[in-house]
């Protein structure tokens, strides 16, 4: 985008700053998935429960803070675009 800002219209604009979110979301979930996979390996069973615990607390206040933030930073984005300051 950045190459081709001056050619890209702004709703390909729209579309590449709004993909952010939904690509960070994807990585948080990939991360979320392999912490578990590795809790769920381990033989203790009540180690294993409290780690699935700690992992999906984790992942909750990385969410919590996650979506405000994306948003923000979308919102942003869209008003420099939208102003043509981009």
């Amino acid at each position: 985008m950045v190459f081709r800002a001056d050619e890209a219209s702004f709703w390909e604009k729209w579309i590449y700053v709004t993909l952010f979110i939904p690509l960070g979301l994807f990585v948080m979930r990939l991360n979320y998935t392999r912490e578990e996979t590795q809790a769920l390996a381990n033989d203790d069973q009540e180690v294993r429960k409290s780690l699935i615990v700690r992992i999906r607390a984790k992942y909750l206040k990385y969410l919590w803070f996650y979506i405000p933030i994306a948003l923000g930073y979308a919102g942003l984005c869209m008003w420099v675009l939208g102003r043509g300051g981009f």
